[in-house]
């Protein structure tokens, strides 16, 4: 009889271990899947000086004065 309780609790923590990693992932997810494609997120992970040179490569005008999450929107526009 004690078995069962015990293998009934390990189960419900399996469980709920479960639902904290879905939940976790689909919360991960909606954050970064607001109508963002994959080649979106090459830029993000670039430094400041990195989208720089390539903000200047590509002719963007402003890029010196421009934050990091500007010249990564810049860049996903051009």
């Amino acid at each position: 009889m004690m078995e069962d309780k015990e293998k009934s609790k390990q189960n419900k923590a399996s469980q709920d271990r479960g639902t904290i990693h879905s939940n976790t992932a689909r919360i991960a997810n909606k954050n970064t899947s607001d109508k963002k494609s994959p080649n979106d997120y090459k830029y993000i992970q670039r430094s400041k000086k990195d989208l720089q040179q390539k903000a200047k490569h590509i002719g963007i005008k402003g890029y010196k004065t421009m934050s990091k999450d500007e010249l990564v929107e810049a860049l996903e526009k051009a």
